[in-house]
């Protein structure tokens, strides 16, 4: 037979033990922590390159839209300024030609010593429009 009132029976852990155990999950807490910000980083890193991906294959496909759209441009602008298609426009108008000897070509640059020689030269003048 056993004899209860000599035996001690304590179905605790000691205090030791508590803090230990609780320092264990604390480290356990803190590393699962861990575990799933990198998880969550790396799903975010991942969603963003994806993300731009995206944008960089819709980027290509307006530059090649722009690219044919400005091809077309030229093509466009080669055939709207053909010599016989302006005869032709400037016929219908009513225009002549007119003679070679009848036309002169002005230069509109001057040397740049002229230039500065003429920027001399002007005088601002205060003219007296009312008196």
């Amino acid at each position: 037979m056993v004899d209860l009132h000599q035996q001690r029976l304590d179905n605790r852990p000691p205090r030791g033990n508590v803090r230990r155990t609780s320092a264990k999950v604390a480290v356990w807490v803190a590393v699962g922590a861990l575990y799933l910000g990198l998880i969550l980083v790396y799903v975010w890193n991942h969603v963003q390159i994806l993300t731009l991906q995206y944008e960089i294959e819709e980027l290509k496909g307006d530059n090649q839209a722009l690219l044919e759209a400005k091809d077309a441009s030229r093509a466009q602008l080669k055939v709207l300024v053909r010599p016989e298609r302006i005869t032709l426009k400037a016929r219908a108008m009513g225009l002549i030609s007119a003679n070679q000897s009848e036309v002169r070509v002005i230069q509109g640059d001057l040397p740049p010593a002229q230039t500065e020689a003429l920027r001399a030269e002007v005088q601002p003048q205060l003219v007296v429009l009312h008196e």
